[in-house]
């Protein structure tokens, strides 16, 4: 994952948006907005509601840290590369060697570098957190971009992700050999970048402190996804500690809070996220939820206004055609279901999760040819190993299913 952004779904489910990606490097004139939003923090605090968890602070400190075995491999083939072709062109080299990438992106969980090298596998920010710990490693700085891309969403146990991406950009000192330190020179950058998702333009520096803002944030989102709020709580407040700025942290703690009960702190959190980015999908959809459930003449008379704002931003909900497909698979209504899912596939693209429910659509109207295709496609569009071994799985049972057809 790159940048989560938690954002909205169909009731009962809450809606989130946890990002990755937000402000650029603070300069002299962003100092007194960052210390002001610090000092307020507390403001939004709730840990009597919340169980204490001492490693969250841990978390960030192991980010960017090397494990035993980065280290055996940087000095066994890192140093003595870089010495010859200088570190950025080192590092790009071990990483793409003879054009094969040598770690996978995968969409399952955020990891740190040492977690990423060890799976060799991890999502765009879990891969550009490696990259960049192996770059301080050999001397080289690494840069760190917001890419903007085609909003593309993705669906957790609970939750509606909207992902973002994070690459790196390395830059040498010269002292190694490396020509990168040239005036006015952009580096070399690593891009680890989905197959279907090649269009992207870089809009932003970011700071290691919203990296890592970012990363905590991403982590705090996935244990919501996975029901642990406790959990979620603590290392949102580690992200906002790292970067006060950071709009979908509020988001995230909007949630969480939310889910605790704490809903005057909740609100305070989501529209401290809008008033940092006012067209916040994540945080619209989430304060207009909220308020909807809270009732009361105040909400009632501002919701007009939040859904006119929403819709701005967001005609339909990102998954309301897969929402209605499940609605009609669930009862009976292959053929309505089906529909569903195509019209979602035009919205979304490639996307492992809706090929999946289409075989599925398929399969029950009997169409086992299309069924097959399906799954080809969702293994096709799969980065997750999970999904992958769920997927195989199931085309295995369709193929025995089709073969004792008459």
């Amino acid at each position: 994952m790159s940048e989560r952004i938690l954002a909205g779904r169909a009731l009962p489910a809450l809606l989130l948006l946890a990002s990755l990606v937000l402000a650029a490097c603070a300069s002299a004139p962003a100092a007194r907005p960052q210390a002001a939003l610090s000092e307020r923090l507390p403001v939004f605090w709730a840990d009597e509601r919340f169980a204490e968890d001492t490693g969250a602070q841990m978390k960030g400190e192991l980010a960017l840290a090397l494990s035993e075995d980065m280290e055996q491999f940087a000095q066994r083939s890192l140093v003595p590369m870089a010495s010859r072709i200088g570190g950025p062109q080192a590092l790009f080299s071990a990483l793409f060697e003879r054009g094969r990438v040598v770690v996978e992106y995968s969409s399952d969980y955020t990891r740190n570098a040492s977690e990423a090298w060890s799976a060799r596998r991890g999502n765009c920010l879990s891969l550009a957190l490696m990259t960049a710990a192996y770059a301080r490693r050999l001397g080289v700085e690494p840069h760190f971009h917001l890419v903007r891309t085609p909003n593309v969403w993705s669906r957790g146990e609970r939750l509606n992700f909207l992902v973002r991406h994070v690459n790196v950009t390395l830059v040498g000192d010269g002292s190694d050999g490396s020509v990168l330190a040239a005036p006015g020179s952009q580096g070399l950058t690593v891009d680890f970048v989905p197959p279907n998702r090649r269009i992207r333009e870089v809009v932003k520096e970011i700071s290691e402190a919203t990296v890592l803002a970012m990363y905590l944030n991403n982590l705090a989102s996935e244990a919501m996804d996975g029901g642990r709020y406790d959990q979620s709580y603590q290392l949102v407040k580690q992200a906002l500690l790292r970067d006060p700025a950071l709009p979908e942290a509020y988001n995230t703690l909007g949630l969480v809070l939310q889910r605790r009960g704490a809903t005057d702190k909740a609100e305070a959190a989501l529209r401290q996220s809008l008033a940092l980015a006012p067209e916040g999908v994540a945080a619209l959809s989430n304060l207009l939820a909220l308020l909807e459930q809270r009732g009361g003449a105040a909400a009632q008379a501002e919701l007009p206004q939040l859904r006119e704002r929403l819709a701005a931003v967001q005609p339909r909900a990102p998954f309301a055609d897969f929402d209605a497909g499940e609605v009609a698979l669930a009862q009976g209504d292959a053929e309505g279901a089906l529909a569903a899912f195509l019209r979602q596939r035009e919205v979304t693209g490639d996307d492992a999760r809706i090929e999946q429910m289409l075989a599925t659509s398929y399969a029950r109207l009997g169409r086992f040819s299309e069924a097959r295709d399906a799954l080809r496609l969702a293994l096709e569009y799969s980065d997750n190993e999970g999904q992958r071994h769920e997927l195989s799985a199931k085309k295995k049972l369709l193929l025995q299913a089709r073969a004792q057809q008459p």
